[in-house]
């Protein structure tokens, strides 16, 4: 039928049909149009002038690209995987990565990770105490926190665990509960990085804190009296230790005191019996010149010395009636008179 006759007035002349101007456009119409252009077709035997897929291909390739544009935080690392293996670590900033071909796996390595392992463990002494035990690490290489164990974390709680477990078994009950935790952290940490180091976990500890043990409820009471007593003891111990303080000083001090006199006293009377020959020396000569005068005052002189030093009375000879005049007693009554009048 010609394009120009009746009926066929929504046809051109190609045989396409016209737009409607009485209603919206049709949208099969204009996708079919634009696909056609692109791919270069119209109707067989006819050339068009289309750009073919190459569009498709040059937003696919942009979508690719952009998709492979990741960020890693500072606090981060990128391990990045080539075909599922390990190719490099990645640091903090803005990277691309080819999408499909390489994968990232960001391991945060500042974030401080922990454990707490509770549980009931046997002594050197065959008790069985409750012991806590807390543990903290962050990621230290992260290509081997990634590879070399297939749950790094839990790994983490189980080589604690083992460590607290070889630990405890070779200490005894006194050093658990008391005396020796300090000693007991320390190689529960040590034990605790040796294991890791070894097991290659690319973590590093930084922190071990060891909570109170405690006995088990059945024998609690026991073990409170004789944590009681081992109290007791250590008071005890305290106190005679500062009674101890504080008496031997006193004691050698009065030690010092009295060596001291006695070598005071000595040279005291050294110094005595020294002045005394030479006095006798001086005498001598006098003596020898004169023996009876020099007795006589030397006796004279020795009753002087004695009758000083004890009690004095007076007595009337040749009288009937015993007269006795107390001198001490009246010196020492006019002596106290004397200091009473005294201001």
């Amino acid at each position: 039928m010609p394009w120009n006759e009746p009926g066929n007035q929504d046809q051109d002349p190609w045989g396409r049909k016209k737009p409607r101007k009485d209603g919206p456009p049709d949208l099969d119409e204009m996708f079919t149009s634009i696909w056609r252009k692109i791919s270069g077709g119209g109707r067989s035997g006819q050339s068009g002038g289309g750009l073919g897929p190459w569009p498709f291909v040059l937003v696919a390739v942009i979508v690719w690209a952009l998709s492979g544009i990741y960020t890693v935080k500072e606090q981060q690392r990128a391990v990045v995987l080539r075909f599922g293996a390990f190719d490099r670590v990645e640091n903090p900033g803005l990277h691309w990565l080819p999408t499909g071909i390489d994968k990232p796996l960001l391991v945060d390595v500042t974030s401080i990770r922990s454990h707490q392992v509770h549980g009931e463990m046997l002594t050197r002494g065959e008790n069985i105490v409750l012991v806590d035990l807390g543990v903290q690490y962050r990621v230290d290489d992260p290509e081997a926190y990634v590879f070399n164990l297939t749950d790094p974390d839990a790994t983490v709680k189980s080589a604690a665990e083992a460590a607290l477990r070889q630990v405890i078994g070779d200490s005894s009950l006194d050093d658990i509960l008391a005396e020796g935790k300090a000693e007991i952290r320390r190689r529960v940490e040590m034990e605790l990085r040796k294991i890791l180091t070894d097991y290659k976990a690319g973590v590093r500890v930084t922190n071990v804190t060891l909570g109170d043990a405690k006995p088990p409820q059945a024998v609690k009471a026991a073990f409170d009296d004789a944590i009681k007593a081992r109290e007791d003891k250590q008071r005890f111990k305290n106190e005679a230790e500062a009674y101890a303080n504080k008496v031997v000083p006193a004691a050698e001090g009065e030690a010092a005191r009295l060596v001291e006199e006695a070598r005071g006293y000595s040279k005291r009377v050294i110094a005595d019996a020294n002045g005394q020959v030479a006095l006798f020396e001086k005498l001598l000569p006098e003596y020898q010149a004169a023996p009876r005068v020099t007795r006589k005052r030397l006796y004279l002189e020795t009753m002087e010395k004695v009758l000083a030093a004890n009690p004095k009375v007076i007595v009337e000879k040749g009288s009937g009636n015993l007269n006795v005049l107390p001198l001490n007693q009246l010196l020492e009554q006019k002596s106290r008179r004397t200091q009473e009048s005294q201001p």
